[in-house]
């Protein structure tokens, strides 16, 4: 028996190196929407005519093992929606045959599948020219699977046998190590078996498979036992011995104890050499387990959320057990985790007791950005069918993928259900692990997004949650509350405001409307009873002095229906009585002084004032540049007061002083451990966020660096100090994409992302609070869109909100946008040990 890790690593083949052979594929190009790897792509030359042409990545591999393959293109609509591709893997013993959408966004690479490669240069991924679109050749990448396995050979420690006495080294050479033992009869079975005994050190979820040297004369159903949870369970299953010895067989996934009380035995069969090789247990933790069992009885679990208005899931008790309960609504309801991945292995049982045989349905959600935007797996009572179907969101139809022939669910049976996402690829498995009911491989839905269980029409209980993340770009998080203000039909809305009141109460502003919450945040009330001066603007700067006062920056203009970003002047406005009355203070921003006058224009999004520990107070007002005619530029000029707001005064140079970049606005000011002001910037046309830094309190200002790792495109941002923070702390909420990606400058707007920071200067990544990478409109703009994001800190919690595009509005570039709320819980939030790499 032995025990091993690998260190992982990876392989990237691209088209201009070695390893990279073709036919033809003699076209380069390196336009389009820069998603490609490297300087360029090759491309087939034609839309039109396929199979004649292909293009080979072969890597040579130095460690053998486990590899997760990935590919990379650029995307266009003229693209092959069905590439042919095939990878040649286990030294060229086994060859896979796939297809991939080609037409997909392509900002990360695509993932193709797990595979056991051989040393050497046995292995490969080819494409052939599609017969409908311009097929692209870009780059593979081949990951080493890191694995800790007990892999125990039919002559090392932990093998045991019952016959099995003939010993072989003859065939195909498909064995492990230097031989295999057979039973020495084709004939009769069941007085012989070979087991495989792990000393399990580490408890938990193992991956289980079985190896083999396969011949003709070889059973086609070898008895095999699989058991597990230190003997308490079993499971029955036969495997086919005759084809495919070249690979390890996957037997399923098993909860092994510590201890010897796990195994896997084979039995020999009643016709056929039944071979007894290896058996291979890799350790498989799930990056997300729950059965439910340390919640209270009528809680909502942690982890889980639903809608906020709702109450439909909750903790039962039921057969010994703690399961989670469905209980019947009129619409279809979700319980989702706050996690953002592509590529996922969900699995749950259910118990279906009752349901309306009108519209009933059970599902597992996967890339579940929206209501409307999404893929489930599961069973429609109506039609008494399985199925996957997707949708991409509002401008789209529901599409089924797959479905079964009609079959029965029975009421009361325990039900095992998984789906599994690869990047095309959809599967649903049912009961059997190892077989797929339904498989497709048309999913164009490849957005990262939540996991969910769903019903509709049913009271049904869900047990033994196991969630794997394949693409490795998400993590899970815990305490988060999301939801979107309004209802569906609801108004087209932005981002807003959240000010905390004395009394602990939450007030939203959002243009002209006021929204209430006296239960932290759980929902926001529509009122009119908060007298605060409403702000065409649409943004508001809001904070509480360090004195109790309220100070407002509101915009004011000289007509009544006024263009929102061509105000007059800023004013300051203070309350001493938490909202209640309100005085003017002082003036600002006055008028546009480099333009054309009445055609200037200021634009302040949300929250771009702060308070320095000595009490300065800074609000910085972003600047279109305007040459008579047209936008030439955008800068910001900074203003202080040391007065709370009653008089105000700018620093000696604004932001065209301090950098090269033409486009460098919406700003805010905050002051650093070390004793200086930086005034952050994320909306450039660099690809990060950017700093200026002040060493005379924001007198001036000097110089204009990059902060690499909050990686931007060109979009608003938000960063407060936590006033209740026993040390200094920061928090910043910005859009976290790689502007490179797209073709239009202030796209993709796809990632908000939370940074944490205890000095102002050095930073570490929390979460992704929201993701969503849509299809684009007619005129390449992408149709989701992450807009004007807001935070504010109260004892326990971060609030956000956004404006998220979710469905088309040619009438303007951001779409129709919809009011986020998401409500994080700080005592949760841990940080990323490393940033996350692909944006």
């Amino acid at each position: 028996m032995q025990q091993q890790s690998a260190h992982a690593s990876e392989i990237i083949v691209d088209n201009d190196q070695a390893g990279f052979t073709r036919s033809e594929f003699a076209a380069t190009s390196n336009a389009g929407n820069k998603e490609h790897y490297g300087s360029n792509y090759r491309y087939d030359g034609d839309t039109v005519a396929g199979g004649s042409q292909w293009a080979k990545w072969t890597p040579t591999i130095g460690t053998a093992g486990t590899y997760k393959i990935y590919m990379k293109w650029s995307s266009h609509t003229n693209r092959p929606q069905a590439a042919p591709i095939e990878i040649s893997y286990n030294g060229g013993a086994s060859v896979r045959q796939m297809t991939v959408d080609q037409r997909m966004e392509a900002d990360n690479w695509h993932y193709l599948g797990e595979y056991e490669l051989k040393a050497g240069t046995g292995n490969y991924v080819k494409i052939t020219d599609a017969s409908a679109g311009a097929t692209i050749a870009d780059a593979v990448k081949f990951a080493y699977v890191e694995e800790t396995a007990i892999t125990i050979d039919n002559d090392t420690a932990g093998f045991t046998r019952n016959g099995f006495d003939t010993v072989s080294s003859g065939g195909n050479g498909e064995q492990l190590g230097v031989n295999y033992r057979q039973d020495g009869s084709e004939a009769s079975g069941g007085s012989q078996w070979a087991q495989w005994t792990p000393a399990v050190t580490a408890a938990g979820n193992y991956k289980v498979y079985m190896k083999w040297s396969s011949f003709a004369n070889r059973p086609d159903a070898a008895p095999v036992q699989v058991v597990y949870n230190g003997g308490a369970q079993t499971f029955n299953t036969t495997v086919n011995q005759q084809l495919d010895g070249s690979n390890w067989h996957y037997l399923g996934d098993f909860q092994l104890a510590a201890g010897s009380g796990n195994y896997v035995r084979v039995t020999d069969a009643d016709s056929g050499y039944t071979v007894a090789d290896a058996v291979k247990f890799v350790y498989s933790p799930w990056d997300y387990a729950d059965d439910f069992e340390d919640e209270s009885i009528g809680s909502n679990p942690s982890h889980w959320i639903e809608k906020h208005t709702l109450n439909r899931w909750s903790v039962v008790s039921h057969e010994g057990s703690h399961v989670y309960k469905h209980t019947p609504a009129a619409e279809s309801t979700h319980s989702w985790l706050h996690v953002f991945e592509r590529d996922v292995e969900f699995s749950a049982r259910f118990k279906v007791l009752s349901h309306n045989p009108e519209n009933a349905k059970i599902r597992l959600s996967v890339r579940y950005n929206d209501e409307e935007a999404q893929i489930y797996a599961g069973y429609d009572f109506v039609n008494a069918k399985w199925h996957i179907k997707e949708r991409r969101g509002e401008d789209f139809e529901w599409v089924t993928l797959a479905e079964s022939a009609a079959e029965t669910l029975s009421l009361n049976t325990w039900y095992t259900i998984k789906a599994v996402t690869e990047n095309n690829q959809v599967q649903l498995y049912v009961n059997d692990m190892r077989k797929p009911k339904l498989t497709t491989a048309a999913s164009r839905h490849q957005s990262p997004g939540r996991v969910a269980l769903s019903a509709l029409g049913t009271e049904v209980y869900f047990d033994q949650v196991r969630l794997k993340l394949n693409s490795g770009q998400g993590r899970l998080n815990d305490g988060v509350l999301e939801y979107t203000l309004g209802s569906e039909g609801d108004m087209s809305r932005e981002g807003a405001s959240i000010v905390e009141k004395l009394n602990g109460d939450l007030v939203l502003l959002h243009r002209k409307e006021t929204f209430l919450s006296t239960d932290d945040g759980q929902t926001f009330q529509p009122t009119t009873s908060i007298p605060w001066p409403k702000n065409g603007h649409s943004h508001y700067s809001v904070i509480r002095l360090q004195s109790g006062k309220l100070l407002n920056m509101v915009a004011e203009y000289n007509m009544p229906n006024p263009k929102f970003d061509s105000p007059l002047r800023f004013r300051a406005k203070l309350s001493s009585d938490d909202g209640a009355t309100w005085t003017n203070g002082g003036l600002t921003w006055t008028a546009y002084r480099e333009g054309v006058l009445g055609e200037s224009e200021a634009i302040v999004m949300n929250d771009k004032l702060t308070q320095m520990p000595d009490g300065r107070i800074f609000f910085v007002v972003g600047i279109r540049e305007d040459d008579g005619t047209k936008v030439i530029g955008h800068k910001s000029e900074v203003y202080y007061s040391d007065d709370e707001g009653a008089t105000w005064h700018q620093s000696v140079n604004d932001t065209d002083s301090v950098t090269s970049l033409v486009r460098y606005a919406e700003g805010k000011v905050i002051a650093t451990a070390d004793g200086k002001l930086r005034l952050y910037t994320p909306w450039n046309e660099a690809d990060s966020v950017r700093y200026s830094v002040s060493t005379d309190n924001g007198v001036t200002w000097a110089g204009d660096y990059p902060l690499s790792s909050m990686k931007n495109s060109r979009s608003s941002f938000a960063v407060i100090q936590d006033p209740y923070a026993s040390t200094l702390t920061y928090y910043m909420v910005w859009v976290y994409n790689d502007k490179n990606d797209y073709d239009i400058v202030f796209l993709p707007r796809s990632r908000l992302a939370l940074a944490r920071s205890y000095d102002g200067i050095n930073w570490e990544y929390m979460m992704d609070v929201e993701r969503w990478i849509s299809p684009d409109r007619t005129d390449g703009r992408a149709i989701t869109q992450i807009l004007d994001p807001s935070l504010t800190a109260t004892q326990d919690y971060l609030y956000v909100t956004i404006g998220r595009s979710e469905k088309i509005d040619e009438s303007t570039g951001h779409n129709f946008q919809r009011l986020r709320v998401y409500r994080i819980d700080k005592s949760k939030l841990f940080a990323y040990e490393a940033w996350p790499t692909e944006y």
